[in-house]
């Protein structure tokens, strides 16, 4: 973990990929953002948005983790690959396992990322690295053995120290976890329910919230969510929300996102915002 300590700082960390952003691109290379509080439409480009000063600078014990930016920078790479094979999605074959594993892990590391993401949520598989690790081992030393067990077991006996004594550290410890290692140990990777639907025309907006789901164990077994990739791309899986008609119209999936965001939605098109912003 020493590696995601650095002497340099971004200051401008975002919570939602700028590389995602971009996908909502109008043709000024600019996003309409709409703000659901104060009624109020602004066009920004993707460094001008979901971003929060120091929100992955983590201090523990004198020490400043400031690199997850960075970290996240590298996943986001596999993921601008992924893209590039998204126009050929209505092929069955193209879907590789490399590919859902990568786009699993997207969505994973997206909801985990956000910033409304409370602690608390992780404290109970915090304290159960171990077991946790142990019961999928053989995946995950085949497909993240960056995972060592051995520091599972160091922050797994730190933690519960912590949080048994109420020392500051354990929140940081946690919070490192969550934007780190979590999203890889705790969602199902196995081959599941998750579907992908390609339009040539651009249909959906999307939020600070990208990964719509409103349960997180649901999200961990790729469960009743959707995410919107591009205005013409939706990834989802079935569940008690998200169900066949909903997903047959696009209004309906654009309300769903709209109602679970917590700020601001975001579109390509103007008029697409304006529809959900109150008059």
């Amino acid at each position: 973990m020493t590696s995601l300590i650095s002497s340099q700082k971004v200051s401008k960390q975002h919570f939602v990929p700028q590389y995602y952003i971009k996908q909502f691109y109008n043709k000024n290379n600019k996003v309409y953002r709409g703000c659901i509080k104060y009624n109020h439409i602004k066009e920004v480009t993707a460094a001008q948005t979901f971003y929060v000063p120091g929100l992955y600078d983590i201090e523990i014990l004198g020490m400043c983790f400031n690199k997850i930016e960075s970290y996240y920078s590298m996943m986001e790479n596999c993921l601008s690959q992924l893209y590039n094979h998204l126009p050929n999605i209505n092929d069955e074959h193209i879907m590789n396992a490399d590919m859902t594993k990568t786009l699993k892990s997207a969505i994973a590391m997206q909801y985990f990322r956000t910033k409304d993401m409370n602690y608390d949520i992780f404290t109970h598989y915090c304290t159960n690295l171990v077991s946790i690790y142990n019961k999928k081992k053989d995946f995950m030393l085949d497909e993240f053995s960056f995972i060592n067990e051995v520091e599972l077991s160091d922050f797994e006996k730190r933690i519960k120290k912590g949080v048994r004594k109420n020392k500051k550290y354990a929140l940081g410890l946690i919070r490192l976890l969550q934007y780190t290692v979590l999203p890889f140990l705790l969602a199902d990777f196995k081959d599941g329910n998750i579907k992908i639907i390609y339009h040539k025309t651009n249909k959906y907006i999307s939020s600070d919230k990208p990964v719509v789901c409103t349960n997180i164990e649901e999200i961990l077994r790729f469960e009743n969510f959707l995410y919107p990739l591009a205005p013409n791309i939706l990834v989802y899986s079935l569940g008690a929300d998200v169900t066949e008609e909903l997903i047959r119209d696009e209004n309906k999936v654009n309300e769903y996102i709209y109602i679970n965001a917590k700020e601001y939605i975001i579109s390509e098109d103007e008029t697409k915002i304006t529809r959900y912003l109150k008059n």
